[in-house]
This record gives C-alpha cells, sequence and structure tokens, in this order.
C-alpha cells in the first residue's frame, strides 16, 4: 500500500517537472519569434561629405553584421535549447507512466519432480 502510494507522488512529481519543462520549451520556441529586441529589418546607414566617411561607414557595417551575428546566435541557442527541454520533458513523462503503471512482475517457480529430488 505505502510503496503504490510512493510511486503515485514520484509519478505525480515526474509529470510537473515534464509539464514545467515542456512550458519553458514553448517559451523559448515563442522568443525566437519575439527577437528579444534584436532587428532583422536593413537599418544600414551610409554617411558622406567629410574625411571621416570610409571609417564611418565601416563601423556602420561592423555593427550591422554584429547585430546579424547576434540573432543569428540567440535563434541557435533558443533552438536548441527548447528542443532540449522538449526530450526532458518527454523523457519525464515516460518516467512517469513507468512509476504511475509500474511492472507486475511474476514470480516463476519451478516444479522438481520427486524423480529429480532423487537423483
Amino acid at each position: 500500500m505505502y510503496e503504490k502510494r510512493q510511486n503515485k507522488i514520484v509519478a505525480i512529481l515526474y509529470f510537473s517537472i515534464a509539464f514545467i519543462a515542456l512550458v519553458f520549451s514553448i517559451i523559448l520556441f515563442v522568443s525566437i519569434t519575439d527577437n528579444a529586441g534584436l532587428q532583422r529589418y536593413p537599418w544600414k546607414e551610409t554617411y558622406g561629405g567629410d574625411a571621416y566617411t570610409g571609417m564611418q561607414n565601416g563601423i556602420v557595417d561592423v555593427a550591422y553584421n554584429v547585430n546579424y551575428m547576434a540573432l543569428d546566435l540567440f535563434e541557435a541557442i533558443t533552438t536548441s535549447m527548447g528542443f532540449a527541454l522538449l526530450i526532458i520533458s518527454f523523457i519525464f513523462v515516460v518516467f512517469g507512466i513507468k512509476c504511475f503503471f509500474p511492472a507486475k512482475y511474476v514470480k516463476i517457480e519451478e516444479t522438481v519432480s520427486a524423480e529429480e529430488k532423487a537423483k
């Protein structure tokens, strides 16, 4: 009786951990579309008219490239963490099901005949 109750408590704990991991996974997948404040539209500006035109345009190119690199890195990290949390949630669901419905082992006893015991 106590063991069944304990298994159900552990199963509920596994299911709650799986639910939390699934929620965080969904949040990470949704945050990919938010872009975390990074801009995907072209905001590149060019400067001209003075001696520093080349340096200013170079700095704008660098800032533009860093922005895209940061966005790509953010998408890669959130996607991989989202998939990892999704897999973890499925694993905890499997553990929860195994704890909630434990396998019943049947003990097989060999019957030995009297003649075999005598040998």
